[in-house]
């Protein structure tokens, strides 16, 4: 996938999103890489064989997404939204721009703006 194209897509996270999250920490089953709002709602938007999962990187302040077996750099409006929801703040709706590439995306989340390698 390293020589695929990327796109950059809108990512929204939504109360359904969060709600989603809540309910699964509450459980008490939960993969954080898996089972956070921002992985959820990225799991809506690619296709069913990928599963995307969000790692915060070690020694510095950035997450980083894995999908497909690569790894991408994450905003750090991510991490951040990220950080407060683990240090106990309230989740709230949120978007982000970020880059994926155009392959894991259903065909009906293919934004029509032009992609980048």
């Amino acid at each position: 996938m390293k020589n695929m194209p990327l796109t950059m897509i809108e990512l929204a996270v939504s109360h359904d999103d969060i709600s989603e999250m809540s309910d699964r920490m509450q459980s008490g089953i939960i993969d954080i890489c898996t089972e956070n709002a921002v992985s959820i709602a990225l799991r809506k938007r690619v296709k069913s064989e990928y599963t995307p999962q969000i790692y915060f990187a070690p020694n510095h302040n950035a997450c980083e997404l894995r999908i497909a077996g690569e790894w991408l750099v994450l905003p750090s409006t991510v991490y951040w939204w990220l950080r407060k929801i683990e240090s106990g703040a309230a989740a709230k709706p949120s978007v982000f721009s970020i880059a994926i590439y155009l392959q894991v995306l259903k065909d009906n989340e293919i934004p029509s703006a032009r992609t980048d390698r």
